[in-house]
């Protein structure tokens, strides 16, 4: 156990993200390391606004997308190409995808005495598949496992994760929703214990809990936030509108007289 007193503690440095003004507003004063997760119902935009995290944060280090649902799918090609994510340092890996190599090192493994396991074989391989992965020297500062139902994995395993990497990366859980509320008891579990769940309706990001700040609603797509929202919009163009400087009305020229 390590004890800090007030003035240690305020003392304390940990490194924030400088993120740009575009996301700021929504993820608040990021520190380096965190766990959060993002979710919503299909067809929502939450996949989309991923991309658009992800090409945020690869400014800050290599980013890694765990295609659990999808792998190395043409929609995940689309998106890419959609958001300009090339040559970035984003790499996308299809886990059920076992590589004779992958596969060794998963049979070799001995796990250790307190690495929670499941009844689900397929989940603790994929697990382990992950562990040894992120263990790795150089391996990336940012994850983003999309999705946490399709991966199977436990609360225990997700917290002991968690535990292993907290002060060395930064995991992004994607997870379907049901309302405002993540799906799956797990998600709720990492929305929970995270630091940031953020829903994504009608294309729009609402952080709904943020130990870092941060809560104003980021529009994924226009088009379709306004087709969706219309009452979202309403209040925002109103404003812009009161906030538009009034035009000056141009001085007539003096008449000339002889």
């Amino acid at each position: 156990m390590s004890t800090l007193g007030t003035e240690q503690l305020l003392a304390k440095k940990f490194t924030r993200l400088e993120l740009s003004d575009e996301w700021s507003g929504t993820m608040g004063n990021l520190a380096e390391v965190f766990m959060i997760i993002i979710y919503g119902e299909s067809g929502e935009g939450k996949t989309e606004f991923c991309y658009q995290l992800a090409k945020e944060l690869s400014r800050f280090g290599n980013v890694k997308w765990m295609g659990y649902e999808t792998g190395h799918a043409a929609s995940i090609q689309d998106g890419v190409a959609r958001n300009s994510l090339k040559g970035l340092p984003i790499t996308w890996d299809d886990p059920w995808d076992e590589k004779p190599k992958d596969k060794k090192a998963i049979d070799a493994f001995v796990p250790p005495a307190d690495m929670p396991m499941s009844k689900n074989i397929n989940a603790n391989r994929l697990f382990i598949a992950l562990y040894l992965q992120m263990s790795k020297a150089k391996s990336a500062k940012y994850w983003f496992l999309d999705s946490a139902d399709a991966t199977g994995f436990t609360e225990q395993q997700v917290l002991w994760l968690w535990a292993q990497f907290k002060k060395k990366k930064g995991v992004i859980y994607i997870a379907h929703g049901e309302g405002k509320k993540p799906l799956k008891a797990v998600s709720r579990a990492i929305e929970f214990y995270g630091d940031a769940g953020i829903v994504v309706k009608s294309f729009i990001a609402r952080p709904l809990k943020s130990r870092f700040g941060g809560f104003k609603p980021r529009v994924v797509f226009e088009d379709k936030a306004r087709e969706l929202d219309p009452l979202f919009f309403e209040k925002i163009d109103e404003a812009n509108k009161n906030q538009a400087p009034k035009k000056k009305k141009k001085e007539k020229a003096p008449k000339v007289t002889d």
